[in-house]
């Protein structure tokens, strides 16, 4: 078999494995403490990827979190460029919200040109944290999805991966904060 054959049937071989998740498991009493979520979305690329996938996203975890049982509020939606990094205000919880919230932030990135596009959505539960007195934060749980194709349903296809992801952390949510 020649060098070309050769490299055509290993790559044909790879394209026929079936995909795979990863998947971090959440540590038992990872959430405890917390009443609930305060959402957010952050834009990285201002495209017509990420038109409406902000709203479609909170709508989404605003369902996830009414069938859990968990306390909601949508802290807003900012573009990275507007965002600085030694201000953290557009984190902070909106009023009237919980309490003690795991904060939620769907990143948003987005390409499109004449030949491709692809969009990029990755979710992060979080909490302020504090080591060695440094200030950052604690990712509790982390996933994203990435997708590339026709402009035609791909930005409702990421939404819906993301969205199907939430039930892992807003299980646990629930589960380590029974009464």
């Amino acid at each position: 078999m020649t060098r070309t054959r050769a490299t055509l049937a290993l790559a044909a071989s790879l394209l026929a494995l079936p995909a795979q998740a990863q998947e971090v498991t959440i540590a038992p009493g990872a959430f405890a403490g917390f009443n609930g979520i305060s959402a957010e979305c952050i834009i990285h690329t201002p495209d017509k990827f990420a038109d409406g996938a902000c709203a479609a996203l909170f709508k989404a975890a605003a369902a996830g979190a009414q069938k859990a049982g968990i306390s909601l509020a949508q802290a807003g939606t900012a573009n990275w460029e507007d965002v600085p990094v030694k201000d953290r205000k557009h984190l902070d919880p909106p009023a009237g919200g919980p309490a003690q919230p795991v904060r939620l932030t769907f990143f948003i990135r987005g390409a499109q040109s004449d030949r491709i596009t692809g969009g990029f959505v990755r979710a992060v539960m979080w909490t302020p944290a504090t080591a060695e007195g440094r200030p950052g934060k604690l990712v509790l749980w982390e996933a994203a999805t990435l997708g590339t194709g026709p402009r035609k349903g791909l930005r409702a296809a990421v939404v819906k991966s993301i969205a199907e992801k939430l039930e892992t952390p807003f299980a646990a949510l629930k589960a380590d904060n029974k009464p």
